[in-house]
C-alpha cells in the first residue's frame, strides 16, 4: 500500500515537471513574438521621426525628396 502511495507521488511530481517545461516553452515563444513586435514598433517610430523632417521641409516650400 505504501509503495502505491510513493508511485502516485512520483507520478504527480513528474506531471508537474512536464507541465512546467511546457509552460516554459510557451513563455519563450511569447517572449520571442513580443521581441519581434517591439522591433517593428521601433522601426515604425524611426520612420515617423524621418517623416517629421519632411513635414518641416514641406512647410518651407521644398519639394518631397525623391520626387521630380
Amino acid at each position: 500500500m505504501i509503495m502505491i502511495g510513493y508511485c502516485l507521488i512520483v507520478l504527480v511530481l513528474l506531471a508537474c515537471v512536464v507541465f512546467i517545461l511546457k509552460k516554459k516553452e510557451v513563455i519563450k515563444q511569447r517572449a520571442s513574438a513580443v521581441k519581434i513586435e517591439m522591433k517593428d514598433v521601433v522601426d515604425a517610430v524611426v520612420e515617423v521621426g524621418n517623416q517629421i523632417g519632411d513635414i518641416l521641409k514641406a512647410m518651407k516650400g521644398r519639394k518631397r525628396p525623391g520626387r521630380k
